[in-house]
């Protein structure tokens, strides 16, 4: 996986850790960009816990049902309809856009997401080798078709309070990804933080 099991993971710590301190309050996660729902394997033993996946990916959504409810749509434009989720999570693809569409984001999430929610965020860091200076090594076909827009902690924070959230925490998160045809070993970092929805 390129080294980013390890972020997964720790942000699965988190979510589980917030819903044990709900006491059987909350039992629904909601992953904006699920992808093929390596998130929610995660998370295959908490008990009674359902999670959704939001992704517009008919291939990764095949493969996403084997472990968590699906949905098929765009995360900028989806809004649940007779629930209120109290946790989000969102992974690594808000990248492929600029920072207004960044702020849209966040403002969509806080609307929906229910009043002392939480929204994990987790993106890659500027530093990050493979999405970041290295990325024509590590993905040239990708590096050429796409543009990638690398945002900082603080930015991100910046962004998230516009549309009304507190961040509660942050940290980064460091490992290693081999990638062919090298396989040579890159540096990776990724941004984690805990955006909470007030109450009023």
């Amino acid at each position: 996986m390129g080294g980013r099991l390890e972020p997964l993971r720790r942000v699965a710590q988190v979510a589980e850790a917030l819903l044990c301190r709900a006491h059987g309050g909350w039992t629904t996660v909601v992953d904006l960009g699920c992808g093929t729902g390596l998130f929610a394997q995660f998370l295959a033993n908490v008990p009674g816990l359902r999670v959704v996946g939001v992704d517009l990916s008919e291939g990764h959504l095949q493969v996403a049902r084997r472990h968590m409810e699906v949905i098929k749509a765009s995360y900028l434009d989806w809004e649940p309809d007779d629930w209120t989720p109290d946790v989000a999570v969102h992974n690594n693809s808000i990248e492929d856009y600029e920072d207004s569409v960044k702020l849209y984001f966040f403002k969509h999430v806080f609307r929906w997401l229910a009043p002392g929610g939480y929204l994990l965020f987790q993106a890659y860091s500027p530093r990050d080798e493979p999405m970041g200076p290295c990325i024509s090594e590590c993905s040239p076909d990708f590096a050429s078709k796409h543009t990638i827009f690398l945002c900082d902690t603080e930015r991100y924070a910046e962004l998230a309070r516009d549309a009304g959230f507190e961040m509660i925490s942050s940290e980064l998160i460091h490992s290693k990804g081999r990638y062919p045809p090298s396989e040579k070993t890159y540096q990776r970092e990724f941004i984690f933080i805990v955006f909470w929805k007030p109450l009023t």
